[in-house]
């Protein structure tokens, strides 16, 4: 029996032997593995990082372009502001231009309403033919031209007009009281 089993201890030994060397290479190869992972865990994180810090650089910009933004928003917010103030005096002017055209306005009126009256009365002093001074109508119509000269004359003189207190002041005003004769 001995003569079976001795054999078998070197073929025991080969095998032994064979075993050692898969098992080398399935630990090789394992190696292998676990640095090429390693590598590309790596790389991964080496390419994260760079993504990472090109990302806050991208926020850094983005968070100064917003307080430039914000800048450039509250300027341009002041100077509406400004603008809306501006224009709100301006309209403020206009109307108070309104105001005063429109009263110049209504001084012309009156004083140009003056100067017919003077005119007409001017007209009837000198260019009608004069009646009797007894006929009734007479009397009338001076006492009417005596009016209009008088009221034209108050209205010439509250005016800011000086030409026209000229003229109503130069305008002779007849006594017309038929009593005093």
């Amino acid at each position: 029996m001995r003569s079976v089993f001795r054999p078998l201890a070197p073929d025991l030994g080969a095998t032994a032997l064979n075993l050692v060397y898969q098992a080398a290479e399935v630990f090789s190869s394992m190696e292998d593995r676990a640095r090429e992972t390693e590598a590309r865990a790596q790389s991964i994180c080496k390419s994260a990082a760079q993504g990472l810090h090109l990302a806050e650089r991208r926020i850094e910009a983005a968070e100064r372009a917003q307080c430039e933004a914000d800048a450039a928003l509250l300027e341009t917010s002041r100077a509406l502001a400004r603008s809306q103030a501006s224009i709100e005096a301006a309209e403020d002017q206009l109307t108070a231009l309104e105001f005063r055209a429109q009263a110049a306005e209504a001084e012309a009126r009156e004083a140009r309403k003056a100067l017919s009256l003077v005119e007409e009365a001017i007209r009837r002093r000198f260019f009608h033919a004069n009646p009797l001074p007894d006929s009734p109508s007479m009397a009338t119509r001076d006492s009417t031209d005596s009016l209009a000269l008088m009221a034209a004359g108050s209205r010439a003189a509250a005016t800011s007009e000086p030409h026209l207190r000229v003229c109503a002041d130069s305008v002779p005003v007849e006594n017309t009281d038929t009593s005093s004769q």
